[in-house]
């Protein structure tokens, strides 16, 4: 790591910067709280990859699909929050698997899709009629005499492979195959079935439509497309008229979700820790040797401690006073300098920033809350703190070091 004392804070290189939200604008904290001129270019994008995973995958990225409307302020271009790196299905009558999408309040919905039964039986399904009719629209189009079936593989140098699927006499059939750096425009990707899943055609959004078969077989995928081609027609007709498709009341979801790795949600938290210091107390404050340790452990994936001392009367009357919303407080303590925090009104984490303090400083923590609804952020005291539970009467007990 360069010297700190000048440049970036995170890395001490001079150059290019790019402003750093001090709350990431995906937890709902809009653009409140920047840091301008102060995080460089490759840190940033260190860090972007770093937010993606933590609040799309995990149990975050659960909270965030209940409890947040939408995410990041994008315009017209605005979405709610998405779950990724997940299978989710929804279990209809006869015990089959459906897949899925939750949308806010983890609402459930059938992605729009064409099955292939094990006798050869096409059914076509989902919860909005308008998306399966769009999909049936996009298969007509796609499925031409020559078919690119892509798949993210770099075991032939390239990021992607690609299939070329012929259709003659009736049927596709594989006639070439290569790899590319970048998918094509107009693609479809082939995927591998889950166990106890039926082959499948599905359309998980309006750039992704998935040929899921056995072992991602191209043979076996050329065969469904050649069946689902024979039938977009007659699909099309029996849609006519149609204004709903599958409801299922009260369904039993499942949901499989890849672990976050402990390190990026502690790297995570740290790095919102360590962006409050700086806008709170200013970069001179932050550039310090004690808090060298925490910038080298975010960025490089290094372990951080995580359960620092507290006080759980005091948290869980946190939790009362700041109901509904983020609060994350940098907090000195006996140990140093750490983190506390609520995300999604759940248990209060924490993480090390310092093991030790810098010489003189305030012996105060300060509180950032969100309100991931409405996405607004402030900054609060404890005196703020105070008032806030005082209006609603609750007592707050005495703090002494972590709380």
């Amino acid at each position: 790591m360069r010297d700190r004392s000048r440049g970036c804070v995170y890395c001490g290189q001079e150059g290019s910067y790019s402003d750093e939200h001090v709350i990431p604008a995906g937890l709902g904290a809009g653009n409140a709280f920047v840091l301008k001129d102060l995080v460089c270019v490759g840190c940033n994008n260190t860090f972007s990859k770093l937010e993606t995973l933590v609040l799309r995958s995990g149990q975050l990225a659960f909270a965030r699909v209940a409890a947040q409307p939408h995410g990041r302020d994008r315009g017209t271009k605005t979405t709610s929050p998405t779950i990724q790196r997940a299978t989710i299905n929804i279990i209809d009558e006869t015990g089959r698997a459906r897949e899925a999408i939750l949308h806010y309040g983890l609402a459930p919905e059938i992605l729009p899709h064409i099955s292939s039964r094990p006798d050869l039986h096409l059914d076509m399904g989902g919860s909005d009629l308008a998306k399966v009719q769009r999909l049936l629209h996009r298969l007509s189009d796609l499925l031409v005499d020559h078919v690119s079936l892509n798949r993210k593989d770099s075991s032939q140098g390239a990021p992607y492979t690609f299939t070329i699927l012929e259709f003659r006499d009736g049927q596709y059939s594989v006639v070439g195959e290569g790899c590319a750096e970048r998918p094509g425009e107009a693609v479809l990707w082939l995927e591998h079935l889950q166990d106890g899943d039926l082959p499948a055609v599905i359309e998980r959004n309006e750039n992704s439509i998935a040929v899921k078969v056995s072992g991602g077989d191209a043979t076996a995928a050329a065969n469904l497309l050649s069946a689902v081609r024979a039938n977009i027609p007659s699909f099309a007709a029996g849609l006519a008229g149609q204004t709903t498709l599958i409801q299922i009341d009260q369904p039993t979801v499942s949901v499989r979700m890849l672990a976050v790795p402990p390190t990026a949600y502690t790297r995570f938290l740290a790095k919102i820790g360590f962006n409050m210091l700086v806008h709170h107390y200013g970069a001179g404050l932050a550039r310090a040797r004690e808090f060298d340790a925490v910038c080298m452990a975010i960025l490089n994936d290094a372990e951080l401690r995580w359960d620092l001392p507290q006080t759980t009367q005091l948290a869980e009357c946190l939790r009362r006073v700041l109901d509904g919303r983020h609060w994350l407080t940098v907090w000195p303590t006996e140990v140093g300098l750490g983190l506390f925090c609520s995300l999604y009104a759940g248990p209060v984490t924490s993480v090390a920033l310092s093991t030790e303090l810098p010489s003189g400083f305030p012996n105060e923590p300060i509180f950032y809350v969100v309100d991931y609804v409405s996405h607004e952020a402030r900054r609060m005291s404890t005196i703020d703190i105070a008032i806030e539970a005082q209006r609603k009467g609750i007592a707050m007990p005495q703090a002494g070091g972590a709380g």
